[in-house]
């Protein structure tokens, strides 16, 4: 879930900073505030299309940034960086991603459903993850996902056994290629940072010997030397001691004092003597180290750990090369029982998914009904041919997707290609509830959610975003004051002019504030003392209706 939230010169954003908690959090504020903006924002971290046009007015760029809590307390920072140019960068806890590498973050951390936002459900591959989690059918899917691997690695090598003799020959050299120009220079675990600190040390050769000489002369070997000296002191400790008792003390430890800067002495003499002045060695280590860079450039993306793994995976390919022959038959065997385990494991699967399937959608349109579309007809359908190969995954081989008729009449249609923003919005509150499919604590973010409803059937999607707080973090944004009741937190986006400027905040509301929001909400004109009292009704049957 998003912890925290950081927003700086985007659009009318100068800055925003929302520290957000689990639960229901509401957003509100007059229209044209900035909560579109503010979605947007979480969108930029999801990887959605960054331009120019979003960077404030004279700002040289514009930050997204987020910190997400994971259960096991962890957290995890993304950022997005968009420049006035209109160049892009992503960022996951300071590592330089790519654009697909937020999308997949995203995907995991957060759901953002409304009209023109990333909506999970226009994507219909996603439906059968909601059915698998109604029918709690995540142990059969594990199943399934580890027989179409073990199945597609067997295809795999089948191919790599099958190339042709000229292509396989080809291969074959390229591989001992690779392998005689690794092995020419022959690296060790962990060489390069070994020989970067001997390089350090020979780079600074002559200082090293220089500060050890000076160092030994004026410990032994000067006119005025510590160690001769050191007598004289003592004399005259002794003498002290006459005088003052307590100096006898002092004259206990000479002994230990004159062996430790002797020992400091010799030290100082062995390591000058160890240390190899000569040009000719700094060369030496000098090629090696730019030998040992070459190939991490070329077989290890930077790293030697990585090219010594290169080096076995070559090995271990030409090995496979090498016995083309006489493992194609035994590997083709192992291919066939694995093609009937995986559509074993799938069918299963398969028939447990029609099973369930016929149960969500009939608890889907009771849902639904109550979310203000009563007219609304659903159905979970499957392709004709199921086992057609090509549609074989990890997810089984299902082709389902959810058909939705809103309205009465209408024949059923693909979800996408028929619902409306808010109509989106409320299925996925209804699979949201249903279903389990995400784990907890992500966060799940309701634009519209309230859209062409009102009355009774907002009180109903209120109760069900707080029923879903349990389990996920959720934004909502919302008009309503009969959702915006039900939040455990609530902010007020508003949009202000500073310096000549337009400005929009985001600031959390305390308890008067907040009567004060909903009383505006609900005569969206100047809030009076009537208005006030309609809204600390409103909190107070909210709050009494949950203790009871």
């Amino acid at each position: 879930m998003i912890r925290f939230l950081n927003i700086k010169h985007l659009a009318v954003i100068d800055t925003l900073e929302m520290e957000l908690d689990p639960g229901l959090t509401i957003l509100t504020g007059e229209t044209g505030a900035g909560k579109s903006i503010l979605i947007e924002a979480l969108g930029l971290l999801l990887g959605e299309r960054a331009s120019a046009d979003l960077v404030r007015t004279g700002e040289s760029g514009a930050v997204v940034q987020a910190v997400f809590e994971h259960e096991d307390g962890s957290n995890t920072i993304v950022r997005r960086e968009i420049s006035a140019q209109g160049r892009s960068r992503g960022f996951i806890d300071d590592n330089l991603v790519t654009v697909a590498a937020l999308r997949e973050f995203g995907a995991r951390a957060i759901d953002l459903h409304g009209q023109h936002d990333h909506q999970a459900l226009l994507n219909s591959k996603t439906h059968i993850d909601f059915l698998d989690a109604y029918g709690d059918l995540g142990d059969k899917r594990l199943v399934v996902a580890a027989a179409f691997k073990r199945m597609r690695a067997i295809e795999t090598q089948i191919q790599e056994c099958t190339i042709s003799d000229q292509e396989r020959e080809t291969r074959i050299s390229s591989i001992r290629f690779q392998l005689e120009e690794i092995d020419a220079i022959n690296p060790q675990t962990g060489e390069d940072e070994s020989l970067g600190a001997i390089q350090k040390k020979l780079a600074h050769a002559e200082t090293i010997v220089r500060l050890c000489h000076e160092a030994e002369q004026v410990l032994y070997e000067g006119n005025r030397a510590i160690l001769g000296e050191l007598s004289n002191v003592w004399k005259n400790v002794e003498e002290l001691v006459e005088f003052e008792p307590s100096f006898g003390q002092h004259l206990q430890a000479r002994d230990n004092i004159k062996t430790q800067l002797e020992d400091l002495v010799f030290s100082l003499r062995d390591y000058a003597g160890s240390i190899d002045t000569s040009p000719e060695r700094l060369q030496e280590v000098d090629e090696r180290l730019a030998a040992l860079q070459r190939l991490k450039k070329q077989y290890g993306r930077g790293s030697l750990a990585v090219v010594l793994e290169q080096r076995e995976h070559f090995e271990e390919e030409l090995s496979r090369l090498d016995s083309k022959t006489a493992r194609l038959s035994e590997l083709q065997k192992s291919c066939d029982d694995a093609r009937r385990k995986y559509l074993k494991v799938a069918k299963d699967l398969s028939q447990q998914r029609k099973k369930f399937g016929a149960n969500l959608t009939v608890k889907l349109m009771k849902l639904l009904s109550e979310l203000a579309m009563e007219n609304t007809k659903c159905d979970f359908q499957f392709g004709e041919n199921d086992l057609v190969e090509k549609d074989w995954s990890v997810r089984g081989c299902d082709v389902g997707e959810l058909y939705l008729s809103p309205n009465a009449g209408e024949a059923l249609r693909p979800l996408a290609k028929i619902a409306s923003g808010g109509e989106i919005s409320r299925v996925m509150l209804a699979l949201k509830t249903l279903a389990s499919a995400d784990a907890h604590g992500k966060t799940l973010i309701f634009d519209e959610v309230d859209s062409g409803i009102g009355g009774r059937v907002a009180d109903v999607v209120g109760e069900r975003l707080q029923e879903l707080a349990k389990r996920f973090q959720i934004l909502c944004v919302t008009h309503l004051p009969q959702i915006a009741v039900y939040g455990s937190a609530h902010y007020e986006i508003s949009k202000k002019v500073v310096e000549g400027r337009t400005v929009t905040t985001a600031r959390m509301l305390n308890n008067k504030e907040r009567i004060d929001e909903i009383a505006r909400m609900m005569t969206g004109r100047k809030v009076s003392d009537r208005a006030r009292q309609s809204a600390r009704e409103l909190l107070s049957d909210k709050k009494n209706s949950n203790s009871e």
